[in-house]
């Protein structure tokens, strides 16, 4: 049997869940018959002197370079978080871990979206593990996924956040942004500072984790946009196109043509994608193999206990590759894609354009778009009966076209005018998935 000795740095949320798995007698014996490893928690530390009541007297720890230096520490599970939006102390936990020969888990997205590579190779140098399944999407084991994978990556995509996927999911139940927004902090699901799930920063720092192993690069700058200029009518209108869909906040890692596109943004997802029907807090990741096709996983993506469960699973593996001497990262190749520029990626578009009912505006639109800049209109309605002079909904489809230029047109078409008078008052344009 491998006892694995866990120095628990940090007991909030997760952390306390983590402490609770290793000192429940049941679920250790369990590991230890089914995997031959004993997962002991040797020391504890958290600032907060409260949380630390929780723990055996033997396993308190003073300061958190104790923990660090106690020989009876096998492994360090950071899972301080991001005090302040300062990333230096959970960075220089794991890299001072390392240095003193321990293995590290951790579940920090933010600080391995910054500092993964230097952390990864301070490990393979030393022969040392790195478990950071808890990092991304909570209970899909996604990363080990992609680590194991001996095919050929074309694609990983999805709903890597549970909280715009609930807002989004009551929208299109027809309740305003903000209603969903204060239901989702009211149930749980939203901190009450939710920029980051709601400017998609979240998303895509764990975009820039699973590039990283699916692709050999480093995503220091992505294209990310978030769900705030979202509203129901565009739920709404979504399920009205000839393709009906919904809008889930995707993050996108592809492949094109030997280079690689990279962001995340609101897209409409046609109702026949699996995506689609992945509802309220739930994560997926989409992943393509060149040789396996397409594939789905589901699963629960934050919370006390689907989190702390990927960390034991990390711990578990950590113990199972103490016993070779060897790292659990995979060795990286020379290659490395050329992240796109995210105007050059062509999709197909979903456009909503805020006008005054008046006679020609469709005509002078369509004219700037197929004119000037030569994007083909698929299909164009104008919802609803209003009248001549009202404001107005114009929607319309288009084929595919490169961001870049469609930025451009929707720039152009904000000056469009009927004898002297702004006849548009707001547009937006929102990607529809292919699929892949």
């Amino acid at each position: 049997m491998e006892y694995v000795r866990v120095g628990l740095l940090g007991l909030g949320t997760i952390g306390s869940g983590v402490s609770e798995a290793l000192l429940d007698g049941g679920y250790r014996q369990r590991i230890e018959k089914r995997y031959g490893v004993i997962p002991v928690l040797a020391r504890a530390y958290d600032t907060d002197d409260e949380k630390l009541q929780a723990i055996p007297p033997e396993a308190r720890c003073e300061s958190a370079k104790k923990l660090l230096d106690d020989p009876e520490v096998d492994v360090v599970v950071e899972l301080i978080g991001i005090p302040g939006g300062d990333y230096t102390p959970a960075n220089d936990f794991m890299l001072g871990a390392l240095e003193r020969g321990k293995q590290v888990v951790t579940a920090n997205k933010a600080v391995l979206a910054q500092y993964g590579e230097d952390i990864f190779s301070r490990a393979r140098e030393k022969d040392l593990c790195v478990g950071f399944e808890a990092s991304v999407c909570g209970s899909i084991p996604i990363i080990n996924i992609l680590k194991q994978s001996v095919d050929e990556i074309e694609s990983v995509s999805g709903i890597f956040n549970g909280t715009t996927n609930y807002i989004l999911t009551r929208m299109g139940e027809d309740l305003d942004y903000m209603d969903a927004l204060i239901e989702a902090q009211q149930k749980g699901f939203a901190e009450a500072d939710p920029t980051s799930d709601l400017e998609g920063i979240d998303a895509a720092q764990k975009l820039a984790i699973l590039a990283r192993l699916a692709f050999n690069i480093r995503a220091d700058a992505l294209s990310k946009e978030g769900i705030t200029g979202v509203d129901k009518g565009d739920l709404g209108y979504a399920r009205t196109l000839s393709n009906p869909c919904t809008v889930k906040l995707i993050a996108m890692a592809k492949k094109h043509d030997g280079k690689l596109e990279l962001g995340v943004y609101p897209v409409m997802v046609p109702e026949s994608h699996q995506l689609a029907s992945v509802r309220n807090e739930t994560n997926a990741v989409y992943v393509v193999g060149e040789h396996f096709g397409p594939q789905i996983y589901t699963g629960k993506g934050a919370g006390k206990e689907p989190t702390a469960d990927a960390v034991m699973r990390d711990i578990v593996d950590v113990g199972r590759c103490m016993a070779t001497g060897k790292t659990n990262l995979p060795a990286l190749n020379d290659e490395k894609l050329e992240v796109l520029d995210p105007g050059e990626v062509e999709y197909p578009f979903y456009l909503r354009f805020s006008a005054v009912n008046v006679p020609g505006v469709l005509a002078r639109i369509a004219g700037v778009l197929g004119d000037m800049y030569k994007i083909n209109i698929v299909s164009a309605n104008q919802p609803g009966n209003n009248p001549q002079g009202e404001p107005a909904d114009i929607v319309i489809v288009t084929d595919p076209t490169k961001y870049g230029n469609m930025r451009k047109a929707l720039d152009e078409i904000k000056r469009v005018e009927k004898k002297g008078t702004k006849i548009v008052a707001g547009s937006k344009a929102f990607r529809i998935f292919d699929g892949a």
